[in-house]
């Protein structure tokens, strides 16, 4: 049956034969007829090195990223609460700043590179219209004027998505002086 097997194998190319074999039976007979133990341990192992080394812990710190983000965070802040009065701040500049808030939080706290913090960004945003659009808030029973309710909101708009967008662009735009002024 082994020299069934090896025939067979010496047909097929080594890598198609070893994807066939069950990495995890350590006493295979064909991986022990082929050699193969030592070769497919050392290749696995580099393997998972090398995605360690690309998804190693994301988290950093950058400061400059993290006062820009706390500086938007104290604008929304006091647009939310009502220290800047005006329907058109708090319908649309409200909306415009919040993606820019979260890219420079992302940015500041972790590795991503800012096409994925900008992404990650829009994506939590379409998230909360989403939820906006279901009433999480009210499901949830939170009090009216509440900082969880101010957070999620309770009303799903259109004009929030071309907000979200322009604040991504925005965000974008910001990086981009930043860059060129270092």
């Amino acid at each position: 049956m082994i020299i069934t097997l090896r025939r067979r194998l010496a047909r097929c190319r080594r890598d198609e034969a070893v994807e066939s074999i069950p990495y995890y039976d350590a006493d295979h007979p064909i991986r022990a007829a082929l050699g193969l133990d030592h070769r497919i341990q050392v290749e696995r192992e580099v393997l998972t090195r090398s995605f360690a080394l690309k998804h190693e812990t994301t988290m950093t710190f950058r400061a400059s990223y993290l006062v820009v983000a706390t500086a938007l965070f104290i604008v929304e802040v006091a647009i939310a609460r009502g220290y800047i009065p005006s329907a058109f701040v708090r319908n649309s500049v409200g909306d415009v700043l919040v993606i820019p808030l979260l890219y420079f939080f992302l940015r500041g706290v972790t590795k991503l590179t800012s096409s994925a913090a900008l992404v990650v960004g829009l994506a939590a945003g379409l998230s909360a219209e989403v939820l906006q659009y279901v009433h999480l808030a009210d499901l949830l029973g939170l009090k009216r004027g509440s900082l969880a309710y101010i957070v999620l909101g309770n009303s799903f708009s259109w004009s929030d998505l071309l907000m979200y967008a322009i604040g991504g662009v925005l965000a974008v735009g910001l990086e981009r002086i930043r860059y060129r002024a270092e």
